[in-house]
């Protein structure tokens, strides 16, 4: 393989897990926002009968709240929202979290292989002479040779091949 196969390998792979961290960070910030809803939940589980709150309208808009049940109304995908208690519903965030860290651990695990892989290509680019390289090693000619490859027929002299 030839030095700039390397380095567009090197690209490629630079690129993936730039993409990689990217979703990490995606899963760390759904990690937090998960945990908070988690405690708030909490919260609303021990507190008293009707308790207030902040209800988040979006966008940082808040207003005071108060919970007539303790049922919640939790979306389970395509557009179904079915009844659960604050303790089934922080059942639901525990298992999410879960999945989001072992998701967390693939990825990690993925970037480990892309370094080792990484580490790999650039030692073996090393080793890897360019034809210039490789000319220079066998033909005696002088820094101003114009060869194109090994076969040296250079106008000036004659050359004779190092082996």
């Amino acid at each position: 393989m030839e030095k700039q196969e390397y380095l567009m390998r090197m690209q490629v792979i630079e690129e993936e897990a730039r993409q990689i961290e990217m979703q990490i960070e995606v899963i760390d910030q759904q990690t937090i926002e998960l945990i908070q809803i988690s405690k708030s939940l909490e919260e609303l589980w021990r507190a008293e009968e009707n308790p207030k709150f902040l209800a988040n309208l979006g966008k940082g808009i808040f207003i005071e709240a108060k919970a007539l049940e303790k049922e919640l109304f939790v979306s389970i995908g395509k557009g179904t929202v079915v009844k659960k208690t604050p303790k089934e519903a922080i059942e639901i965030i525990t298992t999410q979290l879960r999945r989001a860290s072992e998701t967390k651990l693939e990825f990690m695990s993925r970037i480990n292989e892309l370094q080792m892989e990484m580490q790999k290509l650039v030692e073996e680019a090393e080793k890897t002479d360019t034809k210039e390289e490789r000319h220079k090693k066998n033909c005696e000619c002088n820094d101003d040779c114009k060869c194109e490859d090994e076969k040296c027929e250079c106008e000036e002299h004659q050359h004779k091949k190092n082996n």
